[in-house]
């Protein structure tokens, strides 16, 4: 099976179950602007019915929301799709011997509602000296999920938030000063965040984090009434190996912000596997700091 027939097995399973005829070239246009060729969707047999079909998308969603592609997960775009790890039974070693290695994959697509991209990483071959468990789950599906962070924002998707992606809701911070507490307040909390105060007086003089900045949604934003903040730099610790709680506790106390991207499961076994500021960077007290989480135990 080659990578685009599997991609055409797994689109008719979505899409009311057919088939359909694949092609590279989607239009043709010559120097004047005149279409002088375009390819229109070819049916060429129906392999499942349109209700096994609705069954199937739920089931390819529940893949992410709560199987082995967590780590696929977008915050604010529905993906489905499914793992896979397969064995290289064919290949043997100088001595005969069967080799470990492994082929491991991910299919994904997105929107399940009405589904339109499907993409498909399969990994040949991965490095079994990194201690990572082997499987589709931990390696391929992180990578279709940033390919479809990349592009689905790109395609114009939209993105709908649940309760579940509200920490990876990202929000650019509106100015704030000059703004009553009352007015303030609301302002914030049309946009899921919370006000805190420091200070008395009537209107808002300060605020952390400053204006322009990007935090996550459910976050606390510090309010000085009569004051001016005051500027303090942090230095930004290794989130590395942390689960959700930890990291939260760590960036809370030094009065960072932490916005979630990847597995948002919050669970012993998801923990930090990439961050978007170095360790030991000098940082203005407020800064938000991404973090990728990752379930690096997933089965298939």
């Amino acid at each position: 099976m080659t990578p685009l027939q599997l991609v055409r097995a797994i689109a008719s399973v979505v899409n009311g179950g057919k088939l359909l005829e694949p092609y590279i070239v989607s239009e043709v246009v010559d120097a004047d602007g005149n279409t002088v060729m375009k390819a229109e969707p070819t049916v060429v047999r129906q392999t499942i019915s349109s209700e096994t079909s609705e069954t199937m998308r739920t089931l390819i969603r529940s893949v992410v929301t709560e199987g082995t592609a967590k780590n696929a997960n977008v915050a604010g775009f529905s993906i489905g799709g499914k793992t896979g790890t397969s064995e290289k039974i064919d290949v043997f070693d100088e001595n005969g011997q069967r080799v470990l290695d492994k082929i491991v994959s991910f299919v994904g697509i997105a929107p399940m509602e009405d589904p339109e991209y499907i993409v498909l990483v399969a990994l040949d071959t991965p490095s079994r000296s990194t201690g990572i468990y082997i499987s589709g789950g931990v390696m391929a599906a992180p990578t279709v999920g940033a390919v479809m962070a990349d592009i689905l924002p790109y395609l114009g998707v939209e993105r709908v938030y649940g309760e579940e992606d509200i920490a990876g809701k990202e929000i650019v911070l509106e100015d704030l000063t000059g703004l009553t507490q009352s007015q303030a307040e609301r302002k914030l909390r049309e946009e899921t965040l919370k006000a805190n105060f420091s200070g008395t007086g009537e209107t808002v003089t300060g605020q952390i984090p400053e204006a322009g900045q990007t935090i996550p949604g459910g976050s606390g934003v510090l309010l000085y009434l009569g004051d001016e903040p005051e500027e303090r730099t942090v230095t930004v610790p290794d989130f590395t190996g942390l689960n959700r709680r930890e990291a939260i506790d760590a960036a809370g106390k030094l009065g960072l912000y932490i916005l979630v991207k990847g597995n948002s499961e919050i669970s012993p076994g998801v923990t930090v596997t990439a961050q978007s500021h170095t360790k030991e960077t000098q940082v203005p007290v407020g800064t938000t700091i991404t973090l990728v989480f990752t379930d690096l135990s997933a089965r298939d």
